[in-house]
């Protein structure tokens, strides 16, 4: 049987490697086979043995082959990306790891889902979204499209998350709270009201308290 060979755009997501050589091992009919980067400044980034085979318009050379996109660096960015990638007609595939727990819907196409993260039942998850290691979604919670979200990230039951949202490492989203489109939520973020849309957010650093 033929494969389903792959790229990923972008080179500045190292541990995906790891993700799509697990896919890969659990998904017998898919087959990684480089990274694809319009940045000439890129090509000498460590791929540990990949290798970039050339720009987003590699697909000429290979029409049958998929794509999913890894930039990640902020919302913005990676929505251009994204849409640069769609003219240049890129079919994308969902990259999802084995061990991730999948009970809710993934509607869409693009999205990049790491180990351990959960999407508990009545989810309803887009396109073209990143979920890094230990990403939980609550039940009966929606996201809309081209949003990255950090390790651990914990996203409460009944909540929203709109399109091109930055949600930083740790972070926490009370139940019932809607991140509105092109939200920044930094490094720890707690939330516990909706948020404003193109607004970006930070919780105070950490204070001292007392002693143990």
């Amino acid at each position: 049987m033929k494969k389903i060979n792959f790229v990923i755009a972008g080179t500045g997501l190292p541990e995906i490697i790891t993700l799509a050589e697990d896919f890969c091992n659990h998904n017998h009919e898919y087959q990684f086979v480089g990274f694809i980067d319009d940045n000439l400044n890129n090509r000498n980034r460590r791929l540990y043995g990949y290798t970039i085979l050339g720009g987003f318009d590699y697909r000429v050379k290979d029409e049958s082959i998929k794509v999913v996109n890894s930039i990640s660096r902020n919302s913005y960015i990676r929505n251009l990306s994204t849409k640069k990638l769609l003219n240049l007609g890129w079919d994308f595939i969902n990259l999802i790891h084995p061990l991730a727990k999948i009970q809710g819907e993934i509607t869409g196409s693009g999205n990049i889902i790491d180990r351990f993260s959960i999407l508990n039942k009545g989810v309803k998850i887009s396109s073209h979204n990143i979920l890094l290691t230990g990403v939980v979604l609550g039940h009966d919670s929606i996201v809309g499209s081209g949003s990255f979200m950090g390790h651990n990230v914990i996203v409460n039951g009944h909540c929203r998350v709109e399109d091109q949202c930055f949600i930083g490492a740790c972070s926490v989203i009370a139940p019932n709270v809607t991140i509105r489109n092109g939200t920044s939520l930094g490094i720890g973020s707690i939330v516990i009201s909706d948020t404003e849309a193109g607004a970006k957010y930070m919780s105070k650093p950490a204070i001292k308290i007392g002693m143990s």
